[in-house]
């Protein structure tokens, strides 16, 4: 085969067969969908934002995923600065994970979950799904399941 040849089936693979995606398979990303509970109840109306400790993935920056909890507590991630279609997949790997809930501007929660934030969240699972919970105490103790 000659250089053009070899040129065009490269550029077949890479762009037409998406040979060249960047963005991980289902062994190394899936969602993350969780509930929080503060003092026994759900955590309604929070902002959970989930920190990569490890900031590179295939050469590219692994960004922020965010979520808004419901009246339930539950939360449904997404990737800051992702295609719609895959900005539910969440790359696996320790994150550091924030939980804040301001009214009228002020933080209603102890520091030790948001700006001081000792939460980590280890995602890795062989599943579609994987479903944290988190259970978080005003004296800055949680447990996670």
């Amino acid at each position: 085969m000659n250089r053009t040849g070899l040129a065009a089936a490269m550029f077949f693979c890479l762009v037409v067969l998406g040979c060249d995606q960047d963005w991980p398979d289902r062994q190394e990303a899936s969602i993350i969908e969780g509930t929080i509970e503060y003092e026994g109840q759900s955590l309604v109306d929070a902002t959970v934002v989930f920190v990569p400790q490890l900031f590179q993935h295939k050469g590219k920056r692994v960004p922020l995923a965010r979520a808004k909890t419901d009246s339930q507590g539950k939360f449904l991630l997404t990737a800051d600065g992702v295609d719609d279609s895959l900005s539910q997949q969440i790359i696996h790997g320790n994150y550091r994970v924030i939980v804040s809930r301001q009214i009228n501007g002020s933080e209603t929660l102890p520091g030790d979950f948001n700006r001081d934030s000792e939460l980590r969240y280890r995602h890795e699972t062989q599943e579609a799904y994987s479903r944290p919970a988190f259970r978080l105490r005003a004296n800055g103790l949680f447990e996670q399941e």
